[in-house]
């Protein structure tokens, strides 16, 4: 009921505090961007740009970090995720049903793979099992074919019932023999299914017609991308020193010319036009500072609870999701989503986008502690280190992870594997010959 009726409030928003929305959810180069758009229908505004400190760094303060400006480019295609959100945003739904399916959205790997499964989102948004399941067949009814399914059997499914090819013959191979097939052992399906190697054939070349990574599409062909953190975190004698790297923001100020011409007697019908750019101008400056502010305490709330990450390193990063920074700041899940949207922090460890910092938890009751994340990077491990010529099939995999003390599936190593485009172990051993 309480989400409900956040919901309804937030669609009943008055445009000022919409815009305040829109702001928030603004990376900084779209937020620039915007700014820049209104500069040409408002002549009160005046915009200081990263670009305008660059060429007048000498009069900067030299605490601020600079980038090689010949290598900001950005990149020229819509990522996955906005891609589906724009989608999403095109259907009747109600509002909770939405909220599911964005969240949903946001737990997608760069295959469009779903991280995380409907059981574990029901935990994280404290909703029934049944409703998510709805949420996200609504998701993998979305272009592109194959999105949000489990594993590689589901995505493929989920392609041929997207494309109306599905036949029984087509879902029986994909269940039961998918390794067969991708091994061309057309021979032994044959004889387990009774039908002619031919039928086999065809079937084989219209599994092979489909994506498995459906979601990989997006970001081939970007330019090379160097990422300006809005945030720069660095380690001081009583924890850390978070500061907001202030110079790549854009900086909206009134003009004095015309707040002197204000002063005069102007025409009435002038008079009113100003004072409306006037006003527009100081809440573009106040929702610009509302952002700055809840980006800040945001990040720190982050910092505090990744705190093992920013003080050893990638591998300490705990399960955390956007519930737990949401209750301890006294904010919706939403302003935090959009607090952390396409914001990038620098520490000791490299460059990361906020939302990098948010895993959610394994099985609380089998791994306690533990994310996906973790389970990825010891997975990954795994690999790494195995017997070229005896690599270990997904059910090894879990089993050597149980008797570490993670608890996971087979079905759930493999979902795994193929979200890091880790090949099978029969791939990996006829790579190694």
């Amino acid at each position: 009921m309480k989400t409900s009726m956040e919901m309804k409030q937030a669609a009943s928003l008055a445009p000022q505090m919409r815009l305040s929305v829109q702001i928030l959810r603004m990376g900084t180069q779209e937020l620039e961007e915007y700014i820049l758009g209104l500069v040409a229908d408002n002549p009160l505004i005046e915009v200081t740009t990263f670009a305008d400190r660059l060429n007048r760094r000498d009069k900067v303060n030299p605490g601020m970090s600079f980038p090689d400006e010949g290598r900001l480019t950005a990149p020229e295609e819509e990522s996955l995720h906005d891609y589906l959100i724009g989608q999403l945003n095109l259907l009747s739904l109600p509002n909770g049903e939405y909220k599911i399916a964005r969240y949903l959205i946001g737990s997608l790997d760069g295959n469009g793979y779903l991280e995380v499964s409907p059981q574990e989102a029901a935990e994280a948004l404290g909703v029934d099992l049944v409703i998510v399941l709805s949420a996200l067949r609504i998701v993998q009814s979305l272009e592109p074919a194959g999105i949000g399914a489990a594993d590689l059997r589901e995505c493929l499914l989920l392609q041929l019932e997207h494309t109306g090819q599905m036949t029984p013959l087509l879902k029986e191979i994909i269940q039961r023999y998918l390794d067969l097939i991708s091994k061309k052992r057309f021979d032994s399906i044959s004889k387990h299914l009774g039908v002619s190697e031919c039928v086999i054939l065809e079937a084989y070349q219209t599994i092979r017609s489909l994506n498995p990574r459906p979601g990989s599409r997006f970001g081939s062909g970007q330019k090379n991308v160097y990422i300006v953190p809005d945030v720069l975190v660095t380690a001081a004698n009583d924890g850390f020193d978070i500061k907001l790297n202030d110079v790549v923001c854009p900086e909206v100020a009134i003009s004095s010319s015309y707040l002197h011409l204000l002063e005069g007697n102007i025409d009435e019908n002038i008079q009113r036009y100003m004072n409306r750019q006037q006003d527009q101008a100081r809440w573009i400056m106040s929702c610009i500072a509302a952002r700055r502010r809840t980006l800040f305490r945001t990040t720190a709330a982050i910092v505090e609870w990744q705190s093992a990450f920013f003080e050893k390193g990638p591998k300490y990063l705990v399960p955390m999701v956007l519930k737990d920074i949401a209750d301890r700041l006294g904010l919706h899940e939403s302003t935090v989503s959009r607090a952390t949207r396409h914001k990038y922090v620098h520490c000791d460890w490299g460059t990361y986008e906020l939302k990098r910092f948010f895993a959610p938890a394994l099985n609380p009751n089998t791994c306690p502690g533990m994310s996906g994340n973790d389970a990825k990077r010891m997975i990954r491990d795994i690999v790494d280190r195995e017997n070229k010529s005896k690599t270990r099939s997904d059910r090894e995999i879990a089993e050597l992870l149980q008797r570490q003390g993670v608890f996971i599936s087979r079905r759930t190593v493999a979902k795994y594997r193929e979200s890091m485009n880790i090949a099978s172990a029969a791939d990996r051993r006829q790579r190694a010959i």
